[in-house]
């Protein structure tokens, strides 16, 4: 579909010209129409905008008889989404950086590695005892 295509280059150029952008920049404000706005909420913008518009969707194709995933299919991409967002912090680093930490905050980037990944296994466990009640 045409429209489509049509949102997601426009999306792909605002995230090629908001990747330029110093740190910075994004605590400029500026007027868009009668409001003034601060650049950084702008960005966020492309992050919640399309999850709300998503939602609206969903509801929409609910009333119909249009194929669509189910509730735990979505749930498991918005998963996947958030893990390779997640992953993206570690593409630069090696494994001796997985030591470093913040001032005042005693853990490391491991120990937050290690806790996800206590997290998942977590939600592995939670998900095989429920569905070893259905059975």
């Amino acid at each position: 579909m045409r429209l489509i295509q049509e949102a997601l280059d426009a999306h792909e150029a605002a995230i090629k010209k908001s990747t330029a952008l110093p740190t910075e920049r994004l605590s400029t404000r500026f007027q868009m129409g009668q409001r003034e706005v601060v650049l950084r909420n702008v960005l966020y913008q492309m992050v919640a905008h399309p999850r709300e518009h998503s939602t609206e969707i969903k509801k929409i194709l609910a009333m119909t008889d249009a194929p669509r995933a189910t509730e735990a299919q979505d749930i498991m991409a918005q998963a996947r989404e958030s893990m390779a967002n997640f992953l993206a912090n570690f593409t630069s680093l090696e494994d001796r950086d997985l030591d470093r930490h913040f001032e005042g905050d005693e853990r490391t980037i491991r120990a937050i590695l290690q806790h996800v990944r206590e997290g998942h296994l977590y939600v592995l466990n939670a998900i095989d005892k429920a569905l070893e009640s259905q059975a």
